[in-house]
């Protein structure tokens, strides 16, 4: 799709993209669960923990994934790029571009 939009092909970028993105969302997930757990009054150095610290971490484990589950199904089911994609390759392989698209000069 980016080649077909722009008219250049930015694979790397792409790449680097998912890198960057992965590496930003470990960090962010480790500490919002480290928040979430200790404003569930979790105690890394009590041998039995609060019910309180119990439901933050059934939360954690149970609950939390399904919501993120859900977000993800959403955002698949309104995807488009799939459904249109074997136009744009279409254009691509005829040396058609999108309409924005600054094709370069070979």
């Amino acid at each position: 799709y980016g080649k077909w939009r722009s008219g250049f092909d930015m694979v790397g970028v792409g790449n680097a993209a998912c890198s960057f993105t992965n590496k930003v969302g470990s960090g962010v997930a480790t500490a919002l669960l480290g928040g979430i757990l200790s404003l569930g009054g979790f105690d890394s150095n009590a041998a039995v923990q609060s019910a309180s610290a119990v439901r933050t971490i059934q939360l954690s484990y149970s609950w939390f994934p399904l919501i993120f589950v859900l977000i993800t199904l959403t955002c698949f089911i309104v995807y488009r790029l799939d459904k249109e994609y074997d136009g744009y390759a279409k254009d691509l392989s005829e040396g058609r571009y999108g309409p924005d698209a600054q094709v370069p000069e070979d």
